[in-house]
């Protein structure tokens, strides 16, 4: 709605269905761009009049080519900062902004809404998205049509946790470190509980490379 208010275009009506806490239908839509982003479980997600999501292989890919995996310093992500600004989440959302930027991203951006942002990810526009904060109305559309396009979400875990996995990087410290002391990690490709708040997504590296996409 702030988007909305102030006339910047990133605005959008969000359904999403749930069975048993899986998101299985997702419709997302924007009318001032007139983009509307469609999935149902086990049959696909789509960019209506584009065709199946991903649309194509985004230019962070390494060595480029259908499937390749993205480096991280060519990689643009994405965040957001939500209205809950008091000085531990604050502090926190900086520094994870900021530890993400010192591991040499190519940039971060902050689209002004959850869905359409998690719709570019599905797109293979944006290379991962994450934030703390959002509710599950506002992602649960759109993290159906993230799964049915390839892509991954998962909740956050603490940094020693994802070390485990092997991922111990300076960024995974500060993403992780906005969750505090979260549960352990999911087991490989488990998607996100959209009730949680906290999750981070990635994009579809394509078809065999699910575990390269579960270390990024």
């Amino acid at each position: 709605t702030t988007n909305f208010v102030h006339g910047v275009p990133f605005v959008a009506v969000s359904l999403g269905l749930l069975h048993r806490r899986e998101p299985v239908v997702g419709v997302v839509y924007n009318p001032i761009l007139d983009e509307l982003y469609h999935a149902r479980s086990g049959g696909g997600a789509f960019l209506h009049g584009y065709g199946r999501l991903p649309l194509a292989v985004a230019t962070s890919s390494a060595g480029g080519g259908s499937g390749s995996v993205p480096r991280l310093a060519t990689s643009l992500v994405a965040t957001e900062y939500g209205y809950e600004r008091d000085e531990a989440r604050l502090s926190a959302k900086l520094g994870a902004a900021g530890e993400v930027l010192r591991a040499s991203v190519r940039g971060v951006r902050s689209l002004g809404s959850a869905a359409l942002t998690m719709c570019y990810v599905a797109r293979g526009s944006l290379d991962a998205y994450w934030e703390a904060g959002v509710h599950a109305w506002d992602v649960a559309g759109a993290a159906a049509v993230l799964r049915e396009a390839g892509g991954v979400a998962v909740n956050f875990a603490p940094a020693a946790r994802w070390r485990r996995r092997g991922v111990g990087t300076a960024a995974a410290d500060a993403v992780a470190g906005e969750a505090g002391e979260a549960g352990p990690p999911p087991p490989h490709m488990e998607f996100m509980d959209v009730a949680d708040r906290r999750f981070i997504a990635v994009r579809s590296f394509g078809a065999g490379n699910e575990a390269a996409q579960d270390e990024y």
